[in-house]
């Protein structure tokens, strides 16, 4: 996959600055925007009740996020594979006088050094949908081995649905438009219920789901020990 994890890196980075139109239900969308709109409060009622201690936001993109749970987190660590994504959150964290508080990593979650057994939490958003089912074994390994034994873990992605058979394949390869126009070819899946439950039993780890939609799943628990 290493010509598409390139490519998959170039659309984020050129994404960047529109990235949140998404939770605005606003850009290229396949389905209705007021579900975006209406799940992502959902979602911002939940990522707001998270976290604790030092927490890793995986795939942290624009810090979308980062002002829900922030208040309830001792210091943040944001790890993301796009410089742009990085660099707009940045920017964020000046505005938020959140620049002490956070610490940013440019690099990729599988391959990047990450202290073992540091983080109090992890919030994981829109990252393990770009995972390709050989590595998702690696991404759990990986996964414990950074929290504490005691670690929480919110999971926040897409779902496939009804609706979103429409447009998409539950799993591959699929070709996406910038509001410019460009247009670029990435690895997605998309999870339904069943999924959720397969990662509970394969990883042992105990996630109650806190929302599914027709767009987004939210999932909170911890590993077993």
């Amino acid at each position: 996959m290493g010509k598409n994890i390139d490519e998959q890196t170039t659309y984020y980075d050129q994404r960047a600055p529109e990235y949140e139109l998404l939770y605005q239900g606003k850009g290229p969308l396949n389905l209705d925007s007021g579900l975006y709109r209406a799940e992502t409060i959902r979602l911002c009622t939940i990522v707001g009740k998270f976290g604790k201690g030092h927490l890793i936001d995986i795939g942290c993109g624009t810090c979308f996020w980062l002002p829900l749970y922030a208040k309830r987190c001792r210091k943040v660590t944001l790890l993301d594979g796009s410089s742009r994504m990085l660099q707009e959150c940045k920017q964020k964290l000046d505005v938020l006088h959140l620049t002490k508080k956070c610490h940013t990593v440019h690099g990729d979650f599988f391959s990047v050094e990450l202290p073992h057994q540091k983080y109090s939490s992890a919030l994981i958003a829109f990252f393990l949908s770009h995972v390709p089912p050989e590595r998702e074994e690696m991404f759990f390994r990986k996964l414990r081995h950074v929290l504490k034994p005691d670690a929480s873990v919110l999971i926040i992605d897409s779902v496939w649905s009804s609706m979103r058979r429409r447009y998409n394949k539950k799993e591959g390869f699929q070709q996406r438009t910038l509001t410019d126009g460009k247009t670029f070819t990435i690895y997605k899946r998309y999870f339904d219920m069943r999924d959720i439950e397969c990662l509970k039993r394969v990883y042992r780890i105990g996630l109650e789901t806190a929302h599914f939609g027709d767009v987004f799943f939210a999932a909170r628990g911890a590993f077993y020990a």
